[in-house]
């Protein structure tokens, strides 16, 4: 089933149509780096890992903010960067 939700049509009258989707939901768009392809995320000590192409990103779930991201170009708090743009296997300690 469809609906025309444009009400542009001549002589259409809407119907009894319900618009409440369901609960709000907060978006935050914090990660870093070009990718929205995501070869890893894992959740450790309310941290989120999100590995992606060229970036591991690392999202405090407590504040919704970045903690810590790395890169080829950036140095994230461990004073260190990515070897090259292929996060494919991460082993957090």
């Amino acid at each position: 089933m469809s609906n025309n939700f444009n009400f542009t049509d001549s002589g259409y009258i809407p119907g009894n149509l319900n618009f409440d989707f369901g609960v709000e939901i907060t978006t935050y768009n914090v990660l870093k780096g070009t990718s929205n392809d995501f070869s890893a995320i894992w959740v450790l000590n309310n941290k989120m890992y999100v590995s992606s192409s060229d970036t591991l990103t690392i999202i405090d779930l407590m504040t919704n903010t970045v903690y810590d991201w790395y890169g080829q170009t950036h140095i994230g708090r461990a004073n260190e960067s990515l070897d090259h743009d292929e996060v494919i296997d991460i082993n957090v300690v």
